[in-house]
This record gives structure tokens, C-alpha cells and sequence, in this order.
């Protein structure tokens, strides 16, 4: 079976352990469509919050990251 037939008998996708590269990567996300949100707007503003309220570094950078991308009310 060529490479191309195993690709396309998998949809696109390169057999389990095998590498793809970056083109391939690309054309794969090119090919997902419109993409959902991981979380919605008004999730990431009551995240932000409870992230503050952690504590650490890793949390205040986090959080500072997702304020950056929240459009503005």
C-alpha cells in the first residue's frame, strides 16, 4: 500500500508513530473548520479571579494572559 492510499485510508491523518511534518501539521489544521472556544468569555473573566487568588507566579501569568485576550466590555 502506498503512502498515499494509508493517508488517505486514515482520513489525512499519518499511522500512529509515525511523524508527520510541519506542512502536514498545517494542512491538517486547515482542514478542521470553524473551531469552537475552549471557554467562553464569561469563563475566562470568573477564572481570572480564582487564578489571583492562587497565588503563585504561574497563576498571576496566567491570568494576565487571558485578561490580555478578553475583548474589552
Amino acid at each position: 500500500m502506498s503512502e498515499a492510499t494509508r493517508r488517505r485510508d486514515l482520513g489525512g491523518r499519518a499511522a500512529v508513530g509515525q511523524r508527520m511534518d510541519e506542512a502536514q501539521i498545517w494542512e491538517q489544521l486547515e482542514h478542521q473548520g470553524e473551531r469552537e472556544p475552549l471557554i467562553t468569555p464569561g469563563e475566562a473573566r470568573a477564572a481570572i479571579p480564582l487564578l489571583r487568588r492562587e497565588g503563585s507566579d504561574a497563576a498571576d501569568e496566567l491570568a494576565a494572559r487571558i485578561a490580555r485576550r478578553l475583548p474589552a466590555k
